[in-house]
């Protein structure tokens, strides 16, 4: 006689076999996405959550629509839960896109406030590269020295079949630094493979930084370096950066908006 459990994709059988016999109810597995959805019971503190914003909505005579998000994640053993809760008449792109600039081109002119004199001051000699560094780390390596604090030690471009790196150290207390270096390697703001590392050492100031790109990328370091070239220009980066987001979204309006400017 078949088993039934030879339904189930053979990653998953084993887990889903023990899941049941637990007596969790699952609904539908997938093999190769590596996931099994199970029934979930409404109690506890998500019941407790439920009763409370169904309260909320109904003493205000208003309709009740909302959702309930939990996320829980175990990494290295560590187990990490969230929960969201979502309500109707989100704000559209149009109006999340409007709001994030005003944000960052006050949050930007705050910035050059604190530290144009900063600026003034560090002025220093246009970097050599050293003999030896790779031809294809130059160019990146040039652009992260322009930014204040930020001092290139070693360089490696992998060769094509090693990661892509470029070790640095930040000296002082230039916070400002890792605030411009996080926001170039951010997909939240622009597409690109690097990212940034830190990691200790044993002499001061008992940290380096890295930044570290797939093999081949030389292509994208270039393009890395020639965005990094208009860090000053903190208004012409957040406002391309959010306008091709718009574009790449294919929405329409959004095309529109950028035209415009």
């Amino acid at each position: 006689m078949a088993d039934w459990y030879d339904r189930i994709e053979e990653p998953l059988r084993d887990l889903v076999r023990y899941l049941r016999s637990s007596g969790v109810n699952t609904e539908c597995s997938c093999g190769h996405e590596r996931y099994i959805q199970c029934q979930a019971v409404l109690d506890g503190q998500l019941k407790d959550l439920h009763d409370l914003m169904y309260s909320w909505f109904y003493s205000r005579k208003e309709s009740v629509d909302f959702e309930i998000e939990v996320s829980h994640k175990v990494a290295d053993g560590t187990p990490f839960t969230s929960l969201d809760i979502k309500l109707p008449g989100n704000p559209s792109t149009e109006e999340l896109l409007e709001r994030d600039i005003q944000h960052h081109e006050k949050m930007m002119k705050y910035h050059e406030r604190m530290t144009i004199d900063r600026r003034m001051s560090l002025r220093r000699p246009v970097w050599t590269p050293p003999t030896g560094i790779d031809p294809e780390c130059i160019k990146l390596s040039a652009a992260l020295n322009t930014i204040p604090g930020v001092e290139t030690k070693s360089s490696c471009s992998g060769h094509g079949y090693q990661p892509f790196q470029i070790w640095f150290d930040i000296t002082g207390y230039y916070g400002m630094a890792l605030a411009v270096l996080n926001r170039f390697v951010s997909a939240r703001y622009i597409s690109t493979p690097f990212k940034l590392h830190i990691t200790d050492k044993d002499v001061p100031p008992y940290c380096t930084w890295y930044l570290e790109g797939p093999p081949g990328c030389y292509e994208e370091a270039d393009s890395l370096a020639e965005k990094l070239a208009q860090w000053r220009k903190p208004w012409y980066f957040f406002q391309k950066g959010f306008a091709e987001r718009c574009v790449v979204s294919g929405n329409s309006t959004q095309r529109k908006r950028k035209e415009k400017k």
